[in-house]
């Protein structure tokens, strides 16, 4: 997988801090194999958004939802912020590949499956979102087949990798999108889009996202696609991507405030 490295910044949020439950919970071998979790208050079973950053594969940190967690929590919806491999060479001169970023990804979803009952997380309302090469490796497992293993010996791996809804912010690189879209199926879950790019941006251009939208149309895939000031679409319902996702995400998951 070849990718290029991009830096995007974004608004600041004024919501209040909101610290992680729990923070650096491991989920694999590899030293970036951890992630953080923060708690919605609620006296049933929340669901939970699974978070993965942007950066090119080769940068970036779970952080860098930040204060943003509490657009999520705030509304009912528990958060996971996971950080995974990136796609380089590692101290012992073995390059990451794709697959094992995505196998990490995977193995997110189910560590988080397998916390239900001690995090009070509903694991039939599990979504993913994600930035730039946060929201292709969120495609990447939301649009897989599905990893779990019935017959392991490992509790974490019985668990499904299937999702209920995806976000992606800022879909990125043409070639990749491309090779992405084929592996769409009319059976595949919700899709929300958010272009925040110009027209003229080579990586993050709102061309790709309307192509996934275009596939979901063809497949009769329920999606919504917004944009931004910077270009001609339509754009989200709040100015703070997070907020416009949470308002995605509780009209999926049926809860009060998504009606």
């Amino acid at each position: 997988m070849s990718v290029l490295i991009t830096v995007t910044t974004y608004a600041a949020n004024t919501n209040s801090p909101k610290e992680p439950t729990q923070k650096n919970v491991r989920y694999g071998e590899r030293v970036r194999n951890v992630l953080d979790f923060c708690q919605a208050k609620s006296d049933k079973p929340a669901p939970v958004a699974i978070y993965f950053h942007g950066g090119g594969f080769r940068v970036g940190d779970k952080g860098q939802i930040g204060k943003s967690a509490s657009c999520f929590t705030d509304k009912g919806v528990s958060v996971v912020a996971a950080n995974y491999p990136f796609n380089k060479t590692e101290s012992k001169g073995k390059q990451i590949t794709g697959a094992e970023i995505l196998a990490s990804g995977k193995r997110v979803v189910q560590l988080v499956r397998s916390k239900a009952k001690e995090w009070n997380i509903d694991p039939s309302r599990v979504g993913l979102c994600g930035s730039s090469a946060g929201s292709i490796l969120s495609e990447w497992i939301t649009f897989a087949p599905d990893a779990a293993d019935a017959k392991s010996e490992d509790p974490v791996a019985r668990q499904s990798t299937k999702i209920e809804a995806l976000a992606a912010y800022n879909q990125p690189w043409k070639e990749v999108t491309e090779k992405i879209i084929p592996t769409m199926t009319k059976d595949s879950h919700p899709l929300w889009l958010l272009a925040g790019s110009t027209r003229d941006d080579k990586i993050h251009n709102p061309a790709y996202a309307q192509m996934m939208k275009a596939m979901a149309d063809e497949l009769g895939v329920y999606v919504e696609l917004y944009g931004s000031s910077k270009n001609d679409i339509k754009p989200a319902q709040s100015d703070n991507r997070f907020g416009a996702m949470t308002i995605f995400f509780a009209k999926q998951f049926k809860m009060e405030q998504g009606k």
